[in-house]
């Protein structure tokens, strides 16, 4: 899977993010967990959404 947005580091500032051109696997992992988290309703908890990226992180990267 090509995600080079995850070498980005925060000492390379918000510009290095938002200058970077999405992979089509980095477009396929945001497009999902955006999927999930639209799934939640409107009034769930913080722990629902880590629990959510937490589980699709799995899926992602099964080896983490």
């Amino acid at each position: 899977m090509d995600l080079p947005i995850v070498k980005i580091r925060r000492s390379q500032g918000d510009e290095a993010l938002l200058e970077h051109k999405l992979t089509p696997d980095e477009q396929r992992v945001f497009k999902a967990f955006g999927s999930a988290a639209a799934k939640l309703p409107k009034d769930a908890a913080l722990s629902a959404y880590h629990r959510t990226v937490a589980d699709l992180g799995e899926q992602f990267w099964p080896h983490c």
